[in-house]
């Protein structure tokens, strides 16, 4: 079964749409290896510091490890037109719907991954794909993770980029990395969504 929805109806996806000249779109699909998908689209809007080229495709990864340095989950990223496609999955995550986020150092110490910092958010905002005042750039949908540790989210992510000299660059010294949460993102309270402690965390690699 397939549900399509907006993120942010009423005076939110208003708020939203104005602030970033873009609206968060949001598809979820409910299958039984439990995928969530989140497409933020932009909406009558270009990427004015986005331009299209030529350029070979940009890729990016992460090898997310737990707090014992157990590989838990493996992220692919994918430089498209519009932003960069995100493909989170799990093999051994704890099961629940996790918040995953982008965070802006790339440095994963444990055990509680302190050293990762704060959400990427090179434009600032609040966290939340559905807080009036947000999202950050980094703000990603929920994993949800079945009793045997599977699970996957995708999301095309319009805020960051892999091409060298747009706002948003995820490959900037310094690095970025993927943080994932012990608890479910409620996609609105700032400064994390009350997604509680880190329990895994990738550099994110080209």
């Amino acid at each position: 079964m397939r549900v399509n929805s907006w993120i942010g109806l009423g005076f939110a996806a208003l708020f939203t749409a104005c602030a970033f000249g873009e609206m968060p779109g949001r598809e979820e699909s409910t299958t039984d290896s439990s995928t969530e998908t989140l497409q933020p689209q932009a909406v009558g809007a270009s990427r004015s510091d986005s331009p299209v080229t030529d350029a070979p495709m940009q890729r990016a990864g992460a090898v997310l490890r737990d707090r014992e340095g157990r590989e838990v989950a493996i992220a692919t990223l994918v430089q498209e037109e519009n932003g960069v496609h995100f493909s989170v999955i799990s093999n051994a995550l704890p099961a629940g719907r996790l918040a995953v986020h982008v965070h802006e150092n790339g440095v994963c110490e444990p055990p509680d991954f302190a050293s990762a910092g704060g959400h990427f958010a090179p434009r600032g905002h609040q966290h939340g794909l559905e807080n009036p005042a947000g999202p950050h750039a980094g703000d990603l949908p929920n994993i949800r993770v079945a009793p045997d540790g599977a699970g996957e989210v995708e999301a095309l992510n319009p805020w960051v980029s892999l091409r060298e000299g747009e706002t948003g660059y995820l490959l900037e010294s310094g690095g970025t990395s993927i943080v994932v949460h012990e608890m479910t993102d409620d996609y609105f309270t700032d400064p994390s969504g009350n997604s509680g402690d880190r329990i895994a965390c990738g550099v994110v690699e080209p």
